[in-house]
């Protein structure tokens, strides 16, 4: 029987971190904001403070809130990652508002009720 070993992730040192947080967010909003089409961006190598903190200021920037991506650091894999979605990924928008404009005109909701709704 083979043995494995192992060993607590917090036994183990974290990676060597090339870049402070302030050059990793503005690394990712220029690479967010440069992208011409839908992609993949991988950080690896993030320590957790850094990576939540990224995570997080990259979420409340306005620029990068208006390019619509998803954004999510895994502690575990140490891993900051940020998907610039394709039109699919946000088919469910145009397809809602549809339907409210009929639900409207079909008098299914007032507009009341409508103005409750976000967006």
């Amino acid at each position: 029987m083979a043995s494995t070993t192992r060993s607590l992730r917090s036994n183990n040192p974290l990676p060597k971190q090339s870049l402070s947080a302030l050059e990793l967010f503005l690394k990712v909003k220029k690479d967010v904001i440069q992208a011409q089409q839908p992609t993949y961006l991988e950080y690896p190598s993030i320590g957790p403070k850094t990576g939540a903190y990224v995570a997080l200021s990259l979420d409340l920037d306005p620029e990068i809130e208006r390019s619509s991506t998803s954004i999510n650091y895994n502690s575990l894999a140490q891993e900051l990652t940020v998907v610039m979605p394709t039109v699919f990924h946000n088919a469910h928008v145009s397809w809602i508002k549809h339907e409210m404009s009929r639900a409207l005109v079909g008098n299914f909701l007032t507009l009341a009720q409508d103005a409750d709704f976000p967006g």
